[in-house]
Order: structure tokens, then sequence, then C-alpha cells
């Protein structure tokens, strides 16, 4: 009678080993999937941050081009430079702001640091002006 228990409780340890094997299995499985569920959430919040930082540069351009090379003094009677330069400063906060979140690379931190820090002097120097005659005769550093 001991033998019979002891090969049943044997099966059963076997049993129970192969059962814990499945389940390791099965773990490693969802895990796996659940990095690959977590890569692309990661993927698709970076392109949702790209395609915004694309649409403002798109409006920035936009805003910008009416006092751009091809504009004449009566096309820009009506423009307030220090609404574009408003538009530029709320566009560097952001390209600033997404580089800091996103944890880019160094390179591109670098260089919107940069680009942030050229645009501060553009829009100083836009914001001090009045008319659109006097952005020719404002410092360009």
């Amino acid at each position: 009678m001991n033998d019979w228990i002891a090969i049943t409780g044997s099966i059963f340890s076997i049993g129970g080993a192969l059962y814990a094997l499945y389940q390791a299995h099965q773990s490693k499985k969802y895990s796996i999937e659940a990095q690959n569920v977590r890569d692309e959430l990661i993927d698709r919040r970076k392109l949702s941050e790209i395609s915004r930082i694309h649409s403002e540069t798109h409006n920035i351009l936009k805003s910008v081009s009416r006092i751009g090379s091809t504009s004449t003094e009566s096309s820009v009677k009506s423009v307030k430079c220090i609404d574009i330069a408003k538009d530029v400063e709320e566009y560097s906060k952001l390209i600033n702001e997404q580089s800091l979140n996103s944890g880019n690379s160094k390179l591109f931190d670098k260089e919107v640091k940069k680009l942030c820090k050229l645009l501060d002097n553009k829009v100083k120097c836009l914001s001090e002006v009045n008319e659109f005659t006097e952005i020719y005769s404002a410092p360009t550093n």
C-alpha cells in the first residue's frame, strides 16, 4: 500500500512540475507580449509628439512668412510684429518642452537648445519692432 501511495505521489509531483513548467512558459509569452504593447504605446506617443511638432512648425512658418522676403510694404501694413514674436516664443517653448520630455538623443537636445537660443534672440528683436519697416533696421543677432 505504501508503494502505491509513493508512486501516486511521484506521479502527482511530476504532473505538478510539468504544470509549473507550462505556466512559466505562458508567463514568459505574456511578458513578451506586454513588452511589445508597451513599446507600441511608446512609439505611438513619440509619433504623436512628432506630429504635433510638425503641425506647429507648419503654423509658425505660415505666421512668419507674412513678413518673408516676398512680402511688400503694402502687404504687411496690418501685420503686428508682436503677434508673430509671441507665436515664435510659444513655438520655442513647445519644442524645448518636447525635447525635455521625450528623452531623445543628446544631439537632438543640443540642436533644440541652440535653436531656442537663436529664436529667443530673434523674438526680442521682433517684439521691439513697432512697424514692419523697422525690421530691416533691427539688429540681426
